[in-house]
């Protein structure tokens, strides 16, 4: 396969909310598409931007509005990680693949 389109690289911070009852809420903020995420004294709001579903990218989900605590939370980790996008190129080529795929199998 050859790819003619370049490379397109951008960061996302991933956050881990670990919650007094051992429950983890792990989300990923991308303010490239307009999340945020601020930190106030006793609570932290997170605000995710409508983005398409991971299953049919002609959909799209709502945005959401998240709030937590900081009474409820036990520990928060925060870690930054380099997103390369996928090509146009490398995108038909999953997609046939996956088509082939379902056909094979039943």
């Amino acid at each position: 396969m050859i790819v003619n389109t370049p490379e397109i690289k951008y960061v996302v911070d991933d956050y881990d909310f670990v919650f007094i009852n051992g429950m983890v809420l792990p989300h990923t903020v991308n303010e490239r598409v307009g999340d945020t995420i601020q930190f106030f004294d006793t609570a932290v709001v997170i605000h995710l931007a409508p983005k398409p579903s991971m299953t049919d990218s002609k959909v799209m989900l709502p945005a959401e509005d998240i709030t937590i605590f900081k009474t409820h939370l036990a520990m928060q980790q925060h870690r930054v990680r380099e997103v390369i996008e996928v090509s146009p190129e490398q995108q038909h080529e999953w997609t046939t693949t996956l088509k082939e795929i379902s056909k094979t199998v039943q």
